[in-house]
C-alpha cells in the first residue's frame, strides 16, 4: 500500500512485481524466510497476486486525490542531515506546509524530534 501511495500507481505496481520476481527466483524475502516457486503453489498465492494490484489501486486513489505528499528537496546540508538521520528517504511534507515537518515520536514519555 505504501509503495503505491509514495511511488504512484505504475511504479508502485512495478516495484511489487520486481519483488515477486525476486521471490520466484528463490530469495527468502517473504515471512519465515520463504522464497522460490513453491510459495506460488500454496494457499497464500492470492495475497501475492494481490500485492501489485493493491499497490496500483492505492496509488491511483492517492494521486486522484491530489498527491497529498511530496518529498522535500534542499541544499547539501539538508540532504546530509537527512541521510545521517533516521529519515534517509527525506521528509514528507503535507500539502500546503511551508517547510518539512519533523518526525515526532514518543520515547520514554518525552517528545523527540528526528532531526
Amino acid at each position: 500500500m505504501l509503495a503505491g501511495a509514495i511511488l504512484g500507481p505504475r511504479r508502485g505496481a512495478l516495484a511489487l512485481i520486481v519483488f515477486l520476481t525476486l521471490v520466484a527466483l528463490g530469495l527468502p524475502l517473504l515471512a519465515g524466510g520463504r522464497g522460490g516457486l513453491g510459495v506460488f503453489a500454496g494457499p497464500s498465492v492470492g495475497y501475492l497476486i494481490g500485492f501489485p494490484v493493491a499497490a496500483f489501486a492505492v496509488g491511483a486513489l492517492t494521486y486522484a486525490a491530489g498527491a497529498p505528499y511530496r518529498v522535500s528537496r534542499g541544499g547539501p546540508g539538508q540532504r546530509a542531515r537527512r541521510c545521517l538521520g533516521p529519515q534517509c528517504l527525506g521528509y514528507l511534507r503535507p500539502r500546503g506546509a511551508s517547510r518539512p515537518q519533523p518526525c515526532r515520536s514518543r520515547v520514554g514519555g518525552s517528545g523527540v524530534r528526528a532531526w
